[in-house]
């Protein structure tokens, strides 16, 4: 028998892949490792910064609904006198009353609980 033939073995097919995935990892590839890390963090902070934002807003806004139901009941159950009273010893509520008002007349104030 004689020796194989070097020109006889068969070359592995090359996959092509067109696919945006294949070409976004080949991309990926050519990048040094430190700014695909770099990328990663970043990404992840954004994403937590905007769910810890989100989850801030959502608190806010109850606790802006609950301060407007607790003024409003203060508001109700007093005499007048006292509710005047209360307005001015207290400046803020009076803008803090007429914005949770605002908030209930478009439906957006949020129960909390």
């Amino acid at each position: 028998m004689s020796p194989p033939n070097p020109k006889d073995k068969k070359k592995p097919k090359r996959k092509h892949h067109n696919s945006p995935k294949s070409t976004h990892q080949a991309k990926d590839k050519r990048r040094p490792p430190h700014v695909h890390a770099q990328c990663s963090a970043s990404k992840k902070k954004k994403a937590k910064a905007s769910s810890s934002s989100s989850v801030l807003a959502s608190f806010r806004q109850k606790l802006q609904g609950s301060k407007f139901r607790w003024l409003n009941e203060q508001l109700y159950t007093q005499t007048s006198d006292s509710s005047c009273a209360l307005i001015e010893q207290n400046p803020q509520y009076f803008e803090q009353y007429h914005a949770g008002y605002r908030e209930v007349g478009t439906g957006r104030v949020a129960r909390a609980g």
